[in-house]
């Protein structure tokens, strides 16, 4: 799902940031949809049965939206909890 350059994060306990380079923004809602199917449809098995993932995805591009690292998460981290 990922490629060179790429990166993914853990931002904190449950939360994690994927920043993903060259990719246009008319391909960012399909890559979500894509990314939150993937996380979901296959359970984790656990010494206590199966553990389903709850996603919710919401993302901010540089450049557009926001000028920097920071202010892209403070404002996906606001979509989020809005």
């Amino acid at each position: 799902m990922t490629r060179a350059p790429d990166m993914i994060s853990r931002l904190s306990g449950r939360s994690f940031g994927l920043a993903v380079y060259e990719t246009r923004g008319e391909d960012i809602p399909s890559l979500t949809e894509r990314l939150k199917t993937v996380l979901s449809d296959q359970p984790v098995p656990t010494p206590h049965g199966p553990l389903f993932a709850e996603v919710d995805i919401a993302y901010t591009r540089l450049g557009d939206q926001a000028h920097n690292a920071t202010e892209a998460l403070l404002q996906t981290a606001t979509a989020l909890n809005a």
